[in-house]
């Protein structure tokens, strides 16, 4: 299998509040924002969520193609030029918070099973056989 080039971005872009820029290459996608869940909509929320932290890479095929599109958001401020050196702290933020998030899940998931762990050892416990040896019925005789 012969090795495959390495992406390439060669522009940088985050989404700005309240201005909602498709993905040309993507219908029904939007740069930095997201459709609202049914839940998140019957609360009360608006209909899209924008992360106008979130830094969007662009491979520069995808520049030279939607070229004149994405010099038309960033001229109109619907989306907002970033720099490499923005996209890379954008990465580590979100590996910060994936990894705090992880953490999260596995310290809840260790409280829920602590009950459980617990009942397992008081079932245990219970389920051994307590008699003293001198009360203990012999083998081999049957109740009356």
């Amino acid at each position: 299998m012969p090795d495959e080039a390495p992406v390439v971005f060669t522009r940088f872009v985050s989404s700005v509040e309240g201005r909602l820029v498709s993905r040309w290459d993507a219908p029904g996608a939007c740069f930095g924002a997201r459709l609202a869940t049914f839940e998140e909509r019957k609360a009360g929320a608006a209909p899209f969520t924008w992360d106008t932290e979130c830094v969007v890479p662009l491979m520069g095929a995808f520049c030279a193609k939607y070229d004149r599109e994405l010099r038309n958001a960033l001229r109109g401020g619907d989306l907002k030029e970033c720099s490499r050196e923005d996209y890379e702290q954008w990465l580590k933020t979100e590996a910060a918070r994936e990894a705090e998030h992880v953490a999260r899940l596995n310290a809840a998931k260790a409280e829920a099973e602590k009950p459980a762990a617990e009942a397992s050892v008081e079932t245990h416990v219970q389920a051994e056989d307590t008699t003293p040896p001198d009360e203990a019925e012999p083998k081999g005789r049957k109740k009356k």
